[in-house]
């Protein structure tokens, strides 16, 4: 997964409803690797840290 994938990634999670948000998060939750799990957590602190 690259910057890219995240960059993606964190665009569709932005444009979910609640219930879209939970049930994506579940698969999403499935699908990754304890790494690129980091990898979105680190990209969401910096992207909200930087709104703040």
């Amino acid at each position: 997964m690259n910057n890219n994938d995240i960059s993606y990634l964190m665009n569709m999670l932005g444009k979910m409803d609640k219930n879209q948000l939970n049930n994506g998060l579940n698969r999403i939750n499935q699908i990754l690797t304890p790494e690129e799990k980091q990898k979105i957590i680190q990209a969401l602190n910096s992207k909200n840290n930087g709104q703040n």
